[in-house]
C-alpha cells in the first residue's frame, strides 16, 4: 500500500488522523511564532557574519572598573544588563546589547528599548506590546522543559538560558562565526543573603557590580547559581573547542574555574 493510500486513501483511519494532527501542529506553530519573523530575518542575517574574527563578552562584575578597555577599542563586544550606565566612565560602548532577565527587563524596559546598537531582548521579558516599541531582535529562550543545560548553534530555534546572561552571548557569539571570545567583567563571585528566597531586594548598595546602584534600593533581582553557570561554561567551551575555537577569562582577579586564564595586555600583544 502506497504512502499516498495509506494518508488519504479509502483505508485511511490512524495515518490520515495522524498526519492532519501534525499538519495542524505545525501550521499552529509557525502561527504562533509570527511576532519573531522579523527577528528570525534579521538573526539570519547575522550568522557567519564576523566569521574568524575575536569579540568580546563583558559581565558586569566589579573588576571592569579595573579593566583596560582601550584594549579591545577595536573589536566587536557584547555588554549585558545594565552595562549601558558605565559606558561613559568605561569607554566602553558594545556593539550588542542582550538582555533576558525577566526581572530586569520589567524593571528597566524603558531604559532598555532604545538603547542604540543592536539588541537581544528575552522573548519571555515582555508582552507583545513592546514589539512595537523598540527595534531589538527577540530571542527565544529555553532551558528543555526547565531542566536541562544545552548549547544551542542556531538561535532562530531558541537558545538556552544556562543560569547567566553570559551563557547566551556565547550561544550568539558562536551564531556569529567568532573564532575566538575574551571575556571581562565575569568576576563570578557574588555577595548574597543568606537564606533559600531566589528573588531578593536591593538595599542600594551593591557590592556585586562595576557601580553601586546598579540595582538601586528596592529593585529585585534574582539570586545567581554560580554553579549553574559554571555547567553552562563547560558546555560553551565543549562547543567551542569542538569547532577548533576558544574563549579566554580576561576577568581581573575572575573567580570562575572554567577557561583559560590570561591578561588583556597579554592575549593583545
Amino acid at each position: 500500500m502506497s504512502v499516498f493510500n495509506l494518508l488519504f486513501g479509502k483505508s485511511r483511519g490512524a495515518g490520515a488522523k495522524w498526519a492532519f494532527h501534525c499538519a495542524r501542529k505545525s501550521l499552529a506553530n509557525i502561527w504562533q511564532s509570527r511576532p519573531y519573523w522579523h527577528s528570525d530575518t534579521r538573526l539570519l542575517q547575522l550568522k557567519n557574519k564576523h566569521a574568524g574574527e575575536t569579540c568580546v563578552i563583558a559581565g558586569n562584575g566589579p573588576s571592569l572598573k579595573n579593566t583596560d578597555f582601550s584594549l579591545i577599542k577595536d573589536l566587536p563586544s557584547f555588554g549585558t544588563n545594565r552595562i549601558y550606565l558605565g559606558m561613559k566612565n568605561l569607554g566602553f560602548n558594545p556593539t550588542y546589547h542582550v538582555m533576558v532577565d525577566t526581572v530586569m527587563l520589567e524593571q528597566f524596559w524603558d531604559e532598555v528599548k532604545d538603547l542604540p546598537m543592536t539588541k537581544f531582548i528575552g522573548h519571555n521579558g515582555v508582552g507583545v506590546r513592546s514589539r512595537s516599541e523598540t527595534d531589538a531582535i527577540f530571542i527565544r529562550t529555553t532551558s528543555l522543559n526547565g531542566a536541562t543545560t544545552y548549547f544551542s548553534n542556531n538561535p532562530i530555534y531558541g537558545v538556552c538560558v544556562g543560569a547567566t546572561v553570559t551563557y547566551i552571548c556565547f550561544q550568539l557569539a558562536y551564531w556569529m562565526g567568532f573564532k575566538r571570545v575574551l571575556l571581562v567583567g565575569v568576576d563570578h563571585n557574588f555577595v548574597v543573603p543568606k537564606g533559600d528566597a531566589k528573588e531578593l531586594i536591593a538595599d542600594g548598595d551593591d557590592q556585586n557590580h562595576f557601580i553601586k546602584d546598579y540595582y538601586p534600593k528596592g529593585a529585585t533581582w534574582l539570586k545567581p547559581s554560580l554553579a549553574g553557570s559554571e555547567a553552562a561554561y563547560r558546555m560553551a567551551r565543549t562547543a567551542f573547542e569542538r569547532d577548533g575555537r576558544e574563549i579566554i577569562d580576561c576577568t581581573v582577579d575572575g573567580k570562575c574555574p572554567i577557561f583559560k586564564k590570561t591578561s588583556l595586555k597579554e592575549v593583545r600583544a
